[in-house]
């Protein structure tokens, strides 16, 4: 049986997840399946130039992939911090490929489960779980 976890929007004003990521298949499979599962628009970058344009107050939270098409995806985790939104990285590396300043900050080695990063957003964002 599959297990599945489902949040609710706690805050009208949460409108969006961004996920950076430079794989369009991996991308594109989070995507529907944050949709679908969390009832909220999922926002897709495979740059930081691109992410750095497409978060705002409307995001509830972010995922990281660690190395994007354009560089590393640390001035996104830097914008997201000042501007407190929380955010997890996603990276087929380790930990140990994220400078110290960010250790702190939850890390999936990819494959990441749609349930790990449900989970995710239920425990760090005022989106509650059913």
């Amino acid at each position: 049986m599959r297990q599945t976890t489902r949040c609710l929007r706690m805050d009208a004003a949460v409108q969006n997840i961004l996920i950076v990521e430079d794989d369009p298949f991996l991308c594109e499979d989070l995507a529907m399946l944050l949709e679908e599962r969390l009832g909220l628009e999922v926002v897709t970058s495979p740059t930081v130039a691109a992410a750095l344009n497409r978060y705002g107050p409307q995001t509830a939270f972010a995922f990281l992939d660690v190395n994007v098409l354009d560089g590393t995806s640390m001035p996104v985790a830097e914008a997201l911090s000042r501007s407190n939104i929380p955010f997890a990285f996603i990276s087929g590396g380790t930990r140990s490929d994220i400078p110290d300043t960010w250790r702190h900050v939850p890390f999936f080695r990819k494959p990441i489960s749609s349930h790990s990063m449900v989970e995710m957003i239920c425990e760090r964002t005022n989106i509650g779980a059913a």
